[in-house]
C-alpha cells in the first residue's frame, strides 16, 4: 500500500483489494497493466462518440455480461448453485448465449478444476484467477474473456497469475486465454516455457509501477490512470 506525505495509507482501487503477507495493500494485476499505453482504446472511444453512443454505458454493459458469464462458468464447473436474476431479459439471453458457447468449447477438452475465481497475492500485486486445475492432463491457468480478440496484455495477466501460483507452490505447465462471445469461441494456449518472457516483462512492469506510483502519490493512482 502506498503512503502519502502525511503518513496516511493510500488505496490503489475502489474495487477488489489485495494484501501481501505483511498485511500491506498491493495493486491488482489489472491496475498495474493500466499504465501501459493503449491507443486503440482512444480510437474506439472516438468512433463510439461519433455514433452517439455513451462509452460508460457500453463498458458497463460489457462488465455486467463478463461478470455474469464468469459466475455461470464457475457454477457449472464447480457444481454450485447459481441464482440467475438479471436486470433485463436481454442480459439473460446474451449471457446464456455466451454460456452455450463455453459449453461447446468445454466439450473439446478434459477439465478438472482445483479452484476458480480465487484471489491470490504476491509481495507487490494481487489478482483473482479464473481457473486453475488440470486441462488435458496438464496443470493449467485459464482466463476467460468475452472480448473479440487477443491482446498482449492478456498474456501479461496470465504471467502475473503464474508468478503468484508458483510462489504458493502450485505447478504451472501451461496457460490459456479462452475467448467466449456470441460469435463463438477461440483459444490460445501457451506453454510455461513460452510464458517466461511475459513473466520477466511483468516483473519489470510491476517494479516500474511502484516507482511511478510513489512519484505521483499525491494525485492518487485513479486520477493518474484516468
Amino acid at each position: 500500500m502506498g503512503i502519502n506525505k502525511g503518513g496516511e495509507k493510500m488505496k490503489y482501487s475502489a474495487h477488489s483489494t489485495y494484501y501481501n503477507k505483511e498485511g500491506e495493500e498491493v495493486p491488482s494485476v489489472t491496475t498495474v497493466l493500466k499504465i501501459l499505453n493503449k491507443p486503440f482504446l482512444q480510437k474506439w472511444a472516438n468512433i463510439m462518440g461519433f455514433k452517439r453512443q455513451k462509452i460508460e454505458d457500453i463498458l458497463e454493459k460489457s462488465s455486467i455480461i463478463g461478470t455474469m458469464v464468469h459466475k455461470l462458468i464457475e457454477a457449472y464447473l464447480m457444481e454450485k448453485m447459481y441464482v440467475f436474476i438479471p436486470a433485463r431479459h436481454h442480459t439473460r439471453t446474451l449471457a446464456m448465449t455466451y454460456m452455450n458457447t463455453f459449453i461447446n468449447w468445454k466439450h473439446t477438452h478434459v477439465l478438472k478444476p482445483e479452484f476458480m475465481e480465487k484471489s491470490h497475492s504476491s509481495d507487490k500485486f494481487g489478482g483473482t484467477i479464473d481457473f486453475y486445475g488440470v486441462v488435458d492432463g496438464l496443470h493449467t491457468i485459464l482466463d476467460f474473456k468475452t472480448s473479440k480478440k487477443f491482446y498482449a496484455t492478456m498474456f501479461l495477466q496470465l504471467a502475473a497469475y503464474c508468478i503468484m501460483l508458483e510462489e504458493h507452490g502450485k505447478k504451472v505447465e501451461q496457460a490459456a486465454i479462452i475467448i467466449i462471445n456470441e460469435g463463438g469461441y477461440n483459444e490460445k494456449f501457451i506453454t510455461r516455457e513460452e510464458l517466461e518472457p511475459y513473466i520477466q516483462t511483468f516483473k519489470k512492469l510491476v517494479d516500474f509501477f511502484h516507482v511511478w506510483y510513489n512519484l505521483n502519490i499525491d494525485e492518487g493512482w485513479g486520477d493518474i490512470l484516468a
